[in-house]
């Protein structure tokens, strides 16, 4: 059998592509207008490339007629500001772009240039259509649970305890050269642990903290024999860092002790971090059941012998109450659709 293929220089293979991307683009953008007929449920947010150019995607969340979920992008651009005033008018392009008239919430971060945009969204939005919003845009605007989280779980760790210090620095220095890690790997052997691996955190995620703490907790017994026995590790601990200061560690009994408090205590705020940013179902009914569960995590943590324990708990608990301290700072919409869920046995 032969075949005969259209051999394209680059440049007209480029062009080609360019052509073929486009018409797809087209076709399902078609199709996709076809659906958006009804209220649409919005999620967007700025990121900042390492070029400092800023985009801004806003991501539509729908059900179809055969009740299916549905999560398309429907703009990724640039944006020249994070002003409120700037953002209100990239989303009302992007709406009329698509021909989409009516908007029942959207989800954005805590900022308050959001809560600008929102302002004149909901104005620019009423203006148009008086049917564009349900209540007047009353419960439009949803402030991301997964934000709030974050910022009430890095109000608990700002002010962290020496023991997590002690152990960022024990995997800093496993991971800071080859050899080092081989080191590390040959008293895993001693130990007799299943191979697995340590990730250092960024400090300014606590989840990536938690999954540190939770990972290197499987290698306390390989990390005391390396204190003990490795000589450059223990020499390591007694040189002064770049600020000239001695650095924490490494890890003591005690350390390892308040490292598993901390990261049982931390595994509540993970499982809710995923329960309110999974993307392929819908999230809004057991939002309310997710925030119970973070406040009683946080209160009965408040009567923690440690101290360490106790001064984050205190400090979560007055972010908490920023965002969340009974039913007036929560959007009813997610208490409703917690309350609609049949799950969800409640008493009245």
């Amino acid at each position: 059998m032969s075949c005969h293929f259209l051999l394209l220089r680059m440049k007209g293979l480029d062009s080609f592509v360019r052509l073929l991307f486009l018409g797809l683009v087209f076709h399902h953008e078609e199709q996709l207008r076809g659906r958006l007929l009804q209220a649409i449920s919005f999620t967007t947010d700025i990121w900042t490339a390492i070029t400092t150019l800023s985009y801004m995607v806003i991501t539509a969340h729908f059900i179809d007629m055969d009740w299916q979920l549905h999560r398309r992008i429907i703009s990724f651009s640039p944006i020249p500001d994070h002003k409120g005033e700037t953002i209100a008018n990239q989303f009302i392009r992007s709406l009329d772009d698509w021909g989409i008239e009516k908007v029942f919430s959207i989800t954005l971060d805590n900022a308050s240039n959001n809560d600008k945009a929102i302002s004149i969204l909901k104005d620019r939005l009423l203006q148009k259509n008086n049917d564009a919003l349900m209540m007047n845009g009353e419960f439009m605007h949803i402030r991301c649970c997964a934000h709030i989280l974050n910022l009430i779980a890095n109000e608990g760790l700002d002010d962290i305890s020496k023991s997590i210090i002690s152990v960022r620095h024990a995997v800093k220095y496993v991971r800071s050269s080859t050899s080092r890690l081989e080191s590390f790997k040959r008293w895993v052997e001693v130990e007799k642990i299943t191979r697995g691996s340590v990730v250092l955190d960024c400090v300014t995620r606590w989840n990536s903290t938690y999954l540190m703490l939770r990972s290197t907790l499987k290698y306390q017994t390989a990390f005391e024999r390396m204190a003990d026995m490795d000589k450059p590790y223990d020499a390591w601990f007694k040189e002064l860092d770049s600020n000239g200061k001695v650095r924490k560690g490494p890890p003591t009994a005690v350390d390892w002790d308040k490292t598993r408090h901390m990261v049982k205590f931390l595994k509540s705020f993970y499982d809710s971090t995923l329960a309110f940013s999974s993307s392929i179902k819908i999230t809004s009914n057991g939002c309310y059941n997710e925030i119970c569960k973070i406040q009683s995590s946080v209160e009965n943590m408040a009567y923690s012998q440690d101290v360490d324990l106790k001064d984050m708990a205190s400090a979560m608990t007055t972010k908490f109450a920023k965002y969340w301290e009974g039913t007036e700072k929560i959007n009813k919409i997610l208490i409703v659709a917690g309350i609609l869920d049949p799950r969800r046995k409640m008493v009245f």
